[in-house]
């Protein structure tokens, strides 16, 4: 396989932003890295959430929880009719940004990502609450009121929160506390990129899935197992070059134990195919 083909210089531009947005905690950059968009794409999207973020302000300058979470509902569902996905539910568009606020629909995690940028800018204090299974947010700080974006923007209550940990989890998952306390953007950003992850394999796009994994091992340099599966993917589609030095880098990193061996093994299997 064209190295090219597997990971261009648009990626690695890419991968640059998005660390650098990481680092800045600016989540929209970051969002837009991931997608991979163009100049003229995010000055747009950043736009379009400047434009909603006044006309929240208009609706509740400062307000209380409950009328700066009425705010975020009048303009962001009511108005821009923005809802939960419904049909091809694993589809790698409901994580991406800008297909998101174009065709006003998303993952539960994106949605409220939205809620929370278009909250950000309006100066609402607008956490992300990252329940097993089920993103919501909470608007007003950690007293204030939880509220689920992929659902119209209801409110909910703590006993609603378990209900639906409890439903998703088919009561094999004990409630905890923990389920409610907001996620950091970093927190954020790794589950939108493992649920990209997920997408690509459901949709067998095995290039997609690597460009994912990059991201996220970037975002994650001491998680062995997202090394090693990157270097298989690069093995497996014939880049044995970038392979190599993906196996080296997990031996030099992590020396022993079962992922370090896998690695051996690989490079067996390299040495093997080149000579």
């Amino acid at each position: 396989m064209d190295n090219a083909q597997l990971w261009s210089e648009h990626d690695e531009l890419c991968l640059e932003t998005f660390t650098l947005s990481r680092q800045q905690g600016d989540m929209l950059g970051a969002l837009m890295a991931i997608e991979g968009v163009g100049q003229e794409q995010a000055e747009q999207c950043r736009q379009d959430i400047s434009t909603w973020g006044e006309q929240v302000c208009d609706l509740a300058e400062v307000g209380t929880p409950t009328q700066q979470a009425s705010a975020l509902k009048t303009v962001l569902f009511e108005t821009l009719g923005f809802t939960g996905v419904q049909e091809d539910y694993y589809h790698p568009d409901n994580s991406h940004i800008t297909k998101v606020l174009k065709r006003r629909q998303g993952l539960p995690i994106m949605l409220s990502g939205v809620w929370i940028l278009v909250g950000e800018y309006a100066e609402f204090d607008v956490r992300g609450v990252g329940m097993p299974g089920h993103f919501i947010i909470q608007v007003g700080g950690t007293e204030g009121l939880f509220v689920d974006p992929f659902h119209e923007g209801k409110l909910l209550s703590i006993d609603d929160c378990q209900e639906i940990v409890h439903t998703l989890s088919q009561g094999k998952l004990p409630w905890d506390e923990d389920f409610l306390l907001p996620i950091s953007t970093n927190a954020f950003l790794e589950r939108v990129l493992r649920n990209l992850m997920n997408s690509y394999l459901r949709h067998q796009d095995t290039l997609h899935f690597y460009r994912a994994i990059r991201f996220l091992s970037s975002h994650q340099p001491d998680t062995p197992e997202l090394q090693l599966t990157l270097g298989q993917i690069e093995e497996a589609l014939g880049d044995l070059h970038r392979a190599k030095r993906t196996y080296k880098a997990i031996l030099a990193r992590f020396q022993t134990g079962p992922i370090a061996e896998e690695a051996t093994q690989g490079l067996q299997r390299i040495r093997r195919a080149i000579h």
